[in-house]
């Protein structure tokens, strides 16, 4: 049954609050990009979740934000250059009864084209379970948790061992000054043993170019691809 928008934001405990004040106590460097009532209201009832989720708080309630001085850029309904979830997942145009009965669901991306997305049933981890798909392993992990705590970790936790390997000495200088719609393109490409070895050539390009590349190579490659990224914006 498809639930109308006053049964998806009139909700007792809303989310938006817990996340502010996570917001409040970030050292992570984070940035919000505030999104129009209406794009929040219509990628709400898209995904047909509720306010008081994570995901509904902020959809409803922000275009987008970024952590880490760019490095990692979350989905909410849309900002200027960067879809929202919805959009980026290819659900405009899905009607809502149909459901989310996914591969998966991208809520977030970093500059090297790596996804954090919610398990839909088809990542090989576990449905509602975020994983992450890496570009130097080319392959979906799993997180061990929800959406809820990667919202979370992002905001207040420590990514400096998640990322160890794929940030170089100055990074927050080069993501700070990205576009919201921009990624780094590197080569030698990180999933290459050169990565490691080699004086790196960077470059800020689109994150739908990166993406296609990685998705390209991993069809080339035989190993696990990441999601497919719809742009229109």
């Amino acid at each position: 049954m498809t639930r109308s928008i006053n049964d998806l934001v009139r909700v007792k405990n809303p989310a938006w609050p817990y996340f502010e004040l996570l917001a409040s106590r970030s050292n992570n460097a984070i940035q919000i990009y505030p999104g129009e009532l209406y794009d929040g209201l219509q990628t709400l009832y898209r995904l047909q979740m509720t306010a008081s989720s994570m995901l509904g708080g902020i959809v409803l309630n922000c275009g987008a934000l970024t952590v880490d001085y760019g490095w990692i850029k979350v989905l909410g309904s849309g900002a200027p250059g960067l879809p929202g979830v919805a959009d980026a997942n290819g659900l405009a145009q899905v009607p809502p009864e149909a459901g989310l009965d996914r591969t998966g669901m991208v809520v977030a991306v970093d500059v090297l084209g790596g996804q954090f997305a919610i398990d839909g049933g088809g990542l090989g981890v576990k449905p509602g379970e975020v994983c992450y798909w890496n570009p130097s392993t080319m392959s979906w992990v799993g997180l061990g948790a929800g959406h809820t705590s990667l919202v979370e970790w992002l905001l207040t936790g420590d990514h400096t061992n998640f990322y160890a390997g794929l940030r170089w000495d100055g990074w927050q200088d080069e993501t700070s000054t990205l576009d919201i719609s921009e990624g780094i393109s590197v080569y030698p490409f990180a999933w290459s043993e050169e990565f490691h070895t080699h004086e790196l050539s960077r470059k800020a390009v689109p994150l739908s170019e990166i993406i296609g590349l990685n998705q390209t190579s991993a069809e080339q490659m035989g190993t696990e691809s990441p999601l497919s990224w719809h742009d229109d914006v």
